[in-house]
């Protein structure tokens, strides 16, 4: 499920609206370096129920988490370019937490190194995001909170260079805790 504008989308930073935390020892720096592209923030998103979309699941979960995209990958028809620096293109794709997850599950980007996640509270979705608040809120990782009895969404996608297999990691804290490996053709075949 892929949209082609961040607009339709929506998005403000944490400071702004919204309940998605950041760890305090990230930089609030959104200075562009000498490639001429901002660096990612160094924390990573956690968003909590009370940042949640609803909706229902569809498809498998792997973990207690599932997307349509790691089904059914992303077109690159889908890929917006960010204009601010011409260098990531952003696409949506909903994440969905079942009942069946721990309380808390984190995705990871494994490979490429290049790849980040941009997930955000269900306000600052609603209300659309800007180029530069995609780019300056984008991380590695996204901690996801599993939300009672019914499937719950979180908004956001992923930032990529150029058409990829992004690979993701999927962590789900227990004793023990567990590992599992998802492949998202994000405009290019795993």
């Amino acid at each position: 499920m892929a949209l082609a504008t961040i607009a339709t989308a929506g998005c403000t930073s944490p400071a702004g609206h919204g309940n998605a935390e950041r760890s305090a020892s990230a930089s609030p720096s959104t200075a562009v370096n000498s490639a001429g592209t901002r660096p990612p923030r160094r924390s990573p998103i956690r968003l909590s129920c009370a940042d949640q979309l609803g909706g229902e699941a569809s498809g498998s979960a792997t973990l207690g988490l599932g997307s349509d995209a790691w089904q059914h990958g992303i077109s690159a028809r889908d890929f917006r370019t960010l204009p601010k620096n011409g260098e990531y293109t952003f696409f949506k794709t909903y994440t969905y937490v079942t009942p069946h997850a721990t309380k808390t599950t984190t995705l990871r980007v494994l490979q490429p190194s290049t790849a980040l996640l941009y997930y955000t509270d269900r306000q600052t979705w609603q209300n659309g995001p800007s180029d530069q608040e995609v780019l300056r809120e984008a991380a590695h990782s996204v901690t996801l909170t599993r939300c009672g009895s019914d499937s719950t969404g979180y908004a956001g996608g992923i930032l990529v260079h150029e058409p990829r297999c992004v690979t993701l990691d999927i962590l789900q804290r227990g004793k023990p805790p567990q590992h599992r490996r998802v492949k998202v053709p994000v405009g290019k075949p795993c």
